[in-house]
């Protein structure tokens, strides 16, 4: 997947164009950008948002994009878990 940025807002936001991809589904389902934000919690901590823009290649797909919006929902889990694995190994090894 091959990324465009937009716009950076330092330390806070990343807002990125996809301009190459090559998904499995990639002639249904166009994957378009998307935004990673984080947020400053008052204890210290952030949090992570994720979200991916993306076209229907066809209007008799509509009917797959709750599915569609769970399948991304969960691929953004999995990249969070792993960034915070990451973070955790780094915190061990200081």
């Amino acid at each position: 997947m091959t990324k465009r940025i937009k716009r950076i807002v330092g330390g806070e936001l990343l807002d990125f164009d996809i301009i190459e991809h090559s998904i499995r589904y990639a002639r249904h389902i166009v994957l378009k950008g998307g935004t990673i934000q984080i947020v400053a919690l008052h204890d210290g901590s952030s949090r992570i948002r994720m979200l991916t823009r993306y076209e229907l290649a066809s209007s008799m797909l509509w009917i797959a994009r709750p599915l569609i919006d769970w399948v991304i929902g969960e691929m953004h889990a999995i990249i969070i878990r792993g960034i915070q694995c990451r973070l955790a190994l780094t915190k061990r090894q200081r």
